[in-house]
């Protein structure tokens, strides 16, 4: 069987994006600590909030921790992609959805997160938990998040969820397919998909974060895999008997590439937009914290997201979507329809211990 067929229309740039230890990604690896008391808690809340997306499920948070109270939130070396995010934007919002993890997986605890952004320094984030009381509203829906990249229907009866999604994230605007709006960054989106087919360094750095096979995702818990392809059963299979790095260069792939991206703009119910008044790094934090923060209501009511990066990647598409829109600083565009999230979150994730350091 042919294993162009095999795949389907089932990878894409932006379908492949969404949040390793070898000593060949330059990864850090917690310092050994006893079992027990604060620690292990910090550990339970780093596990929950590393749920957080990140572009190609790279998951670029590090954490320092001083003790119970006084933690460092920092971009971690080696995580980052800087052919597709070379000033960090992705990066940033990454890190201000991990933030809002953190505040959830925090509350859960009975502890209140604060952070002093005027304080880091060196790009590190200085973090503060005090006592509070036990709320676990959020949490199963921060378990259960995850990316789905497929099969999107229209809302429906999910306007008013849609709706209460929205309050969450002031910055965020819904436009519904079949508005000239939603043509225009369906349009865009394809035009930078295609100008990305053509990039070869975009398919290497993709390349570096596919994981195909089972040992590779053990020794390594980043990146996509054949399951958050979301592949059907059998597809997986054959992918991870056969493909390897030199697959993701070749034509035959990029070619099927913007093929479902060209399906997938059609599907769902439309847009969301975020934009900020600025387009500093903490502009950038809180355009990935608002969506984290929509994204764990939407999940309760299966309302499905879905960032496409691509045209936020490509300047001129960027550009012209942000005239169309009548937009300045749009940092995160995401596709959005109804799906029930399924009661696994399969993409990869690296331990607490992993990503974070005794200081």
């Amino acid at each position: 069987m042919n294993r162009r067929d095999f795949l389907g229309a089932s990878l894409s740039i932006g379908a492949l994006r969404a949040i390793p230890a070898s000593s060949s990604y330059g990864l850090p690896v917690g310092m050994p600590a006893a079992p027990g008391g604060w620690v292990d808690q910090a550990y339970a809340i780093i596990k929950d909030a590393a749920r957080a997306p990140s572009s190609h499920n790279s998951q670029p948070w590090q954490i320092g921790l001083h003790d119970r109270e006084h933690w460092r939130l920092s971009r971690a070396p080696g995580r980052d992609l800087p052919v597709v995010d070379p000033d960090g934007r992705e990066c940033s919002q990454s890190l201000g959805a991990f933030l809002v993890g953190l505040e959830v997986a925090a509350a859960a605890r009975g502890l209140r997160l604060e952070q002093d952004e005027c304080a880091g320094a060196a790009g590190a984030l200085p973090l503060r938990f005090n006592p509070r009381s036990v709320d676990t509203t959020w949490l199963p829906a921060l378990r259960r998040r995850r990316t789905l990249r497929k099969a999107l229907a229209p809302l429906a009866s999910c306007e008013a969820a849609l709706a209460a999604c929205l309050a969450a994230a002031p910055s965020a605007r819904f436009f519904a397919h079949g508005t000239p709006a939603a043509r225009a960054i369906a349009d865009a989106t394809l035009e930078a998909t295609a100008a990305q087919c053509k990039e070869d360094a975009v398919w290497h750095e993709l390349a570096r974060w596919i994981r195909w096979r089972e040992g590779e995702i053990a020794e390594n818990p980043t990146g996509v895999t054949p399951a958050t392809m979301e592949l059907p059963w059998l597809a997986q299979r054959w992918v991870a008997a056969t493909y390897s790095r030199d697959d993701v260069l070749t034509p035959a792939f990029r070619a099927r590439s913007l093929e479902l991206a060209a399906r997938q703009v059609q599907e769902g119910a439309g847009w969301l937009v975020f934009t900020t008044e600025h387009d500093t790094p903490a502009d950038w934090r809180h355009s990935g914290a608002e969506l984290m923060r929509l994204w764990l209501r939407a999940v309760p009511a299966a309302i499905a997201l879905h960032p496409m990066s691509q045209a936020l990647e490509v300047l001129p598409q960027r550009r012209s979507i942000e005239a169309a829109l009548g937009l300045k600083h749009i940092q995160l565009l995401v596709r959005v329809g109804t799906r029930p999230y399924p009661p696994d979150t399969p993409s990869p994730r690296l331990a607490a211990q992993r990503i974070s350091a005794l200081l």
